[in-house]
């Protein structure tokens, strides 16, 4: 886990102006938000569209499908069935890479 440093300046009553110090507190605290972005935008490097991804759907039945967009933080993915998921790039498998390079410029695939 990344920390950042905090340092924070206490001015007692009256302020600095009439002659009282100011106390310093220095503070060690997580970083919470930067990491998981940074992976997940590292894990979508991997994922273009076009790709057979799979993943598990909370009834835990195997999802397969093509994903479609990359999202900024998930990707589309459609099955044969019709349906439209959005999901974390953490929990998608790639089955298959797409051959082509029929990509747009938007990060969506030409149909």
């Amino acid at each position: 886990m990344e920390m950042v440093l905090l340092i924070v300046f206490l001015i007692t009553e009256g302020g600095v102006r009439a002659g009282l110090k100011a106390k310093v507190l220095v503070i060690c605290c997580p970083v919470f938000g930067f990491n998981s972005y940074q992976r997940t935008r590292q894990i979508m490097e991997d994922f273009r569209p076009g790709d057979v991804v799979s993943f598990r759907a909370e009834d835990g039945q195997t999802v397969t499908g093509v994903l479609v967009r990359l999202n900024k933080k998930t990707v589309t993915v459609h099955t044969e069935n019709g349906a439209r998921w959005n999901v974390a790039p953490q929990l998608l498998t790639r089955v298959k890479r797409q051959l082509s390079s029929e990509t747009r410029a938007d990060n969506t695939l030409e149909k």
